[in-house]
């Protein structure tokens, strides 16, 4: 049980502002909890959501908390959950009072069933398309579209019991506001797997209406096959597959899906946010049988085929030809103007340029045409000193310049947004996966936890094989010394360490005496480490060797050698290394040797 889980319990049975009776703790989230509560006065039933008190003590979140209630109380739409007041008890404690709604959220419903009949799947589809082109009207994006965040309601009317979909949970919104914290480029902010790819690069200036439309078209996906479009275990890959791969055609997975169904869902997945459909009501419409064809008649098309083509060669064709050339030329310009802005979104600035001025060539076009080739041209100017600056700054990020890197993005204007690659998101996530390993590491070794660090450094290792930081923290010792100190000799290394062949490894940490420092010892013992992880033993027992007469650095020395001589199945060696080693050193080794199935005796 997490501890805002037993935050929360603990309020069980409390009144709020001497109105509300929390009776019932229906579920815990991120930022706060939702309870079954009761009005003291009228015996009335509602939902209330309190915000957790760590959540509380981040600015951020308390005001995000806020605007959630305010959000959902000016947008009142039959299929978004309605919030009836926004209050603080006495102690401070913020809480939102909502309708109570009773039934199952659209996750419980597929995981309970697997997927969702046609029929079914397309009135909840409906259903949240129409609350969120509600939501997109007043500027309003949910960027966090889940089926976790689609509460099926269910009511008994007429004694019939019908079904409602219903929009909750407006955390993350993004709202027309200045200064929207949770809008700056390089966050991400949602839920990965239904994520849409400007979203998934940290383009959070770019997000509008049509990122929610990806996140509709995967929750439809989903629940007409059971399967998400995208699915992987591991983020960076799963960031992969939603930038750059295409998913499986729903038709293949559920063949007797109709035409215009997956017609519409593929649209709506378009890694191009403007090619899939401009606004939520047009996907609703997309969705929609196409009308029937009326019955052919014979006579009725000779009838109007032969009036048609007389009237076309007295009169039509003349105006017609005239008409088309005029057409031609314009559908020349504006297919010049869409590949010069397609151009310009890819940064393809020489051919952008180009482009613009071949549409200011054509002769007798409207000035607005004109003027928006030459709109095009600024932004390219525009757009490769922004992408100058980028680059600056993803290679000061690269280099672990962060310094330099915010010194650089502290001088662009603070709604300048940056476009990045994939691998160059890959790289920046990668960095600050490896630094929170290292953090939880050094964090578990603090703590003496000594079992809780290879995970952490095996997930880093996972990512860069020779890390030298993660492989020193593998070695390094998670106790105090215990015990007495070994004596003078045996820190010294006597007797000499041998290999398998008997030939003496020579004293410990004898080396040529002109590179007597720090800097060869250390080199030496992390060639030992990423030996050891490429799994030459022998090599890695000779390289710590020359370390282990150095005190600040002889507990990591003898580990890497005691823990070679297992897999070298060396009882020789390992003999000589036990009375080099402490009690959690003796410890450490003990269990790799029996990861390594070999059985010590120490």
């Amino acid at each position: 049980m997490s501890q805002e889980q037993k935050e929360a319990e603990k309020l069980i049975g409390q009144v709020l502002n001497g109105t509300y009776r929390l009776e019932q703790l229906l579920v815990t989230g991120g930022m706060g909890a939702v309870f079954r509560a009761r009005h003291v006065r009228t015996g009335g039933v509602c939902a209330i959501k309190v915000l957790h008190q760590r959540a509380a003590m981040q600015g951020d979140l308390s005001e995000r908390f806020q605007d959630e209630a305010r959000i959902i109380a000016g947008l009142r739409h039959p299929n978004i959950v309605q919030v009836s007041d926004l209050d603080r008890d006495k102690s401070g404690m913020a809480f939102i009072v909502m309708e109570l709604l009773e039934g199952e959220d659209l996750q419980d419903r597929i995981e309970r069933t697997g997927s969702v009949p046609l029929d079914e799947a397309l009135q909840i589809t409906r259903q949240v398309s129409s609350a969120l082109h509600a939501a997109h009207q007043r500027g309003v994006i949910h960027r966090d579209l889940k089926p976790r965040n689609i509460f099926l309601a269910r009511h008994e009317e007429n004694g019939v019991l019908t079904q409602t979909a219903k929009v909750i949970d407006f955390g993350v919104s993004k709202v027309p506001r200045p200064a929207d914290k949770a809008t700056r480029d390089l966050l991400v902010l949602g839920t990965p797997r239904y994520m849409a790819p400007e979203g998934a690069m940290g383009q959070n200036s770019q997000i509008d209406g049509r990122s929610d439309q990806w996140s509709v078209g995967v929750i439809l996906y989903r629940m007409l096959s059971g399967k998400l479009p995208f699915d992987h275990e591991n983020v960076i890959d799963l960031f992969k597959q939603v930038i750059n791969e295409q998913p499986t055609p729903i038709e293949q997975l559920v063949p007797t899906v109709p035409p215009y169904v997956a017609a519409a869902i593929k649209r709506s997945l378009a890694k191009k946010k403007e090619e899939r459909f401009a606004t939520m009501l047009d996907f609703l419409q997309a969705l929609e049988p196409p009308p029937a064809a009326p019955p052919f008649s014979w006579k009725r098309s000779l009838t109007f085929g032969l009036l048609g083509a007389s009237l076309a060669g007295l009169v039509v064709m003349p105006l017609l030809v005239r008409e088309l050339q005029g057409k031609k030329r314009s559908g020349q310009v504006a297919q010049l103007l869409v590949q010069a802005d397609e151009a310009l979104m890819d940064e393809r600035w020489d051919e952008a340029i180009k482009l613009s001025s071949q549409v200011l060539t054509v002769p007798g076009q409207a000035p607005y045409v004109a003027a928006a080739a030459e709109n095009i041209k600024r932004r390219v100017e525009k757009g490769q000193k922004i992408s100058g600056d980028a680059q600056q700054i993803m290679q000061a990020l690269a280099n672990k310049d962060y310094d330099g890197a915010l010194s650089r993005n502290r001088d662009l204007p603070p709604r300048t947004s940056f476009r990045i690659t994939a691998q160059q998101h890959y790289d920046l996530l990668q960095q600050l996966v490896i630094a929170y390993h290292l953090q939880q590491a050094e964090a578990e070794r603090s703590l003496g936890k000594c079992d809780k660090i290879e995970p952490h450094v095996a997930k880093i290792l996972e990512l860069v094989p020779d890390h030298v930081d993660a492989l020193t923290a593998r070695w390094r010792p998670c106790a105090l010394i215990t015990g007495q100190p070994p004596g003078a000799k045996k820190l010294a290394g006597y007797p000499p360490l041998r290999d398998l062949a008997g030939k003496p490894l020579g004293l410990a940490g004898e080396h040529d005496k002109a590179h007597n420092n720090f800097a060869e010892i250390d080199r030496s013992l992390r060639d030992a480490q990423i030996a050891h992880q490429h799994g030459e033993y022998m090599k890695a027992v000779a390289l710590a060797h020359t370390a282990t007469s150095v005190p600040i650095r002889s507990l990591p020395a003898w580990r890497i050698v005691g823990v070679s001589a297992c897999h070298l199945k060396s009882p020789e060696i390992l003999e000589y290394v036990v009375p080099h080693l402490d009690l959690a050193s003796k410890e450490f080794v003990r269990s790799r040797c029996t990861a390594a199935g070999y059985k010590v005796s120490f």
